[in-house]
């Protein structure tokens, strides 16, 4: 029955965390040290985690595209550049670092709101359209004004993009002749 496949089901994730908790506790030593257990560490520029969660490297890249943001916002927008033209400088600097690596990422729904907010904040104050208080009520102008005026589409555009480009390169690789090709050793 379905209850019965349900209950199986976390029998079986019960079972799992028992098993990661049982492995934590597990001391490994050298010449009699015990060795210090890392969550997380950084290879090759990208955060990886014990985990195997994507939010500590979306999280790292989220702060440098902020401080990115922060360095070419203010003069671009004090000086009432075309808001197309901020958005280009937008796309080009801070999307190329908070899309670092996010080819490979399992993007969450969770994640995805993380980036769309930034995205929509930033898309926002391009534009001028930011919420304003109006006889003690919050005004939002339309977001999607927004997002055209500033020439940006949405979020989970540009990931999907960046994914797909990497999945077509994956796909149209001769791994076929690269194998053949190669020399055994």
């Amino acid at each position: 029955s379905k209850q019965c496949r349900d209950g199986a089901v976390l029998k079986q994730r019960r079972l799992a965390e028992a098993a990661i908790r049982r492995s934590n506790e597990v001391i490994i030593t050298a010449c009699g040290e015990p060795l210090k257990k890392v969550t997380a560490f950084t290879y090759l520029g990208r955060i990886l985690a014990a985990t195997n969660s994507d939010w500590p490297a979306l999280l790292k890249n989220l702060h440098k595209a902020r401080r990115k943001w922060a360095l070419i916002s203010r003069p671009l927008i004090r000086t009432g550049a075309d808001p197309r033209k901020v958005g280009m400088f937008y796309k080009a600097v801070v999307q190329s670092v908070l899309h670092y690596e996010s080819e490979a990422w399992v993007v969450t729904p969770e994640m995805l709101k993380v980036l769309e907010s930034f995205h929509h904040t930033v898309a926002r104050r391009i534009t001028g359209k930011m919420a304003s208080l109006i006889n003690e009520v919050w005004v939002y102008p339309p977001l999607e004004d927004a997002l055209e005026e500033a020439g940006l589409d949405s979020m989970e555009v540009y990931i999907r993009h960046r994914q797909a480009t990497i999945v077509q390169y994956l796909a149209t690789r001769p791994i076929r002749q690269l194998c053949e090709d190669s020399v055994r050793r």
